[in-house]
């Protein structure tokens, strides 16, 4: 059993309770009447915030509570962060606020705790028995220790939110997610085909670093056309410690999960995702690029390794001869020095930057300590340079 995404779970949901689920407003946080107006006012729908349009910031990342842990209320995370960046409607942000105003919404709307509501029109039709929203004992010794960035193992942790990212579900369970998601083959029990296809049919474009793996963004599900013309919808989830990715192609009934106790886990999935395209004859898929750049990647850090350590040489080899002396600042040098200093100091910014960082997205998409080990020796080497210049008169010693 591992912590999965439940998005694509709460929008079933959303489209399931009633056909006003579509350009309604947000319920507000604790009730303020003013909240609600003003949302509406601003353009803040329904459809809006299932497609990540609605314009709320990304959230606050790393709000973890031990099991049982006393937590801050829904409402209260919502009036912390359910505050708009952007004009709502004016194009993508991913946004986890928005996700859970829409698990504040359930509740109002249904007058029941939203784990329940979701175990009776969801988790239950779908035969997703061993899957909960929320925390409960009796978990505590099928959830694996997940593993961070570094390695370091991270015990079972929970949110105050379950609509963003509350869902504990098993491998088998979340087959059953993906076979409901393909009605040609597998009819689901909580929506119709042509709900589905809503669901499945791209609503926002223009999604920035996302758009390297999607062509789209539908209603809870990220949209990729393969080459061959069809489509695939998928989506994924990261947790300190966790990565998880499903992916189906409702024409053809190909779909699989990939549950994961790790956060460096983006490089295997993206290798699994390249193997089965070939598998299926697909040219290529989106996800796969991961992989390539991984591989780019590497040879980027080969490339600053062997500038460090060429760099060093001839700063060595300057001492020696003494052709380079401690002048920082040195006149008819001053602007290359400058330079040096800049990026040198850059790129040691960026290292103690990106080692206090747990949720980098390029820390976890591309996981390679030797990266930052790559910079920092250019950093260091390149400072170096700077106080330590090139004067081309080799001192003699008498």
């Amino acid at each position: 059993m591992t912590p999965s995404g439940s998005r694509p779970l709460l929008i079933l949901l959303l489209l399931a309770l009633s056909s006003t689920a579509y350009g309604g407003p947000p319920p507000a946080p604790a009730g303020p009447e003013d909240f609600v107006s003003r949302l509406e006012a601003e353009g803040v729908t329904i459809r809006r915030l299932l497609s990540h349009s609605a314009g709320f910031p990304l959230g606050t990342l790393g709000v973890e509570f031990t099991p049982g842990e006393p937590t801050p209320s829904l409402e209260e995370m919502l009036h912390r962060e359910a505050r708009l960046s952007a004009p709502p409607g004016s194009g993508f942000i991913y946004s986890n606020p928005g996700f859970n105003l829409l698990e504040l919404l359930v509740q109002h709307a249904t007058g029941e705790d939203f784990s329940q509501y979701m175990e009776r029109r969801v988790l239950g039709p779908l035969e997703m028995h061993h899957s909960r929203f929320g925390w409960d004992p009796e978990l505590e010794d099928r959830v694996p220790v997940g593993h961070d960035l570094r390695g370091y193992p991270v015990p079972v942790y929970t949110y105050p939110e379950r609509g963003a990212g509350g869902l504990f579900a098993t491998l088998e369970d979340m087959t059953r997610f993906v076979e409901a998601g393909m009605p040609r083959w597998n009819p689901s029990p909580v929506l119709t085909g042509a709900a589905i296809d809503v669901l499945h049919t791209e609503e926002a474009s223009g999604l920035g670093i996302y758009g390297l793996v999607a062509d789209g963004y539908g209603l809870g599900h990220f949209v990729e056309i393969l080459p061959e013309g069809s489509r695939a919808v998928f989506h994924g989830g990261q947790g300190n410690g966790w990565m998880t990715h499903m992916r189906w192609v409702p024409e053809t009934g190909d779909g699989f999960v990939i549950l994961t106790n790790s956060q460096r886990s983006w490089p295997f999935i993206a290798r699994i995702l390249r193997d089965w395209g070939e598998w299926r004859g697909f040219p290529a898929v989106g996800m796969a690029r991961i992989h390539l750049a991984a591989t780019l990647l590497g040879g980027l850090i080969a490339l600053l390794l062997v500038a460090a350590f060429a760099q060093a040489l001839r700063l060595a080899l300057g001492l020696r001869r003494g052709a380079r002396s401690l002048s920082p600042f040195s006149r008819g040098r001053r602007l290359l020095q400058a330079a040096q200093l800049a990026v040198g100091f850059s790129l040691i910014a960026l290292v103690a930057w990106a080692s206090q960082v747990d949720a980098l997205f390029l820390a976890s998409v591309f996981p390679h300590r030797m990266g930052w080990l790559a910079g920092a020796l250019l950093a260091l080497v390149l400072t170096a340079s700077a106080f330590l210049p090139w004067t081309g008169r080799p001192s003699h010693s008498h």
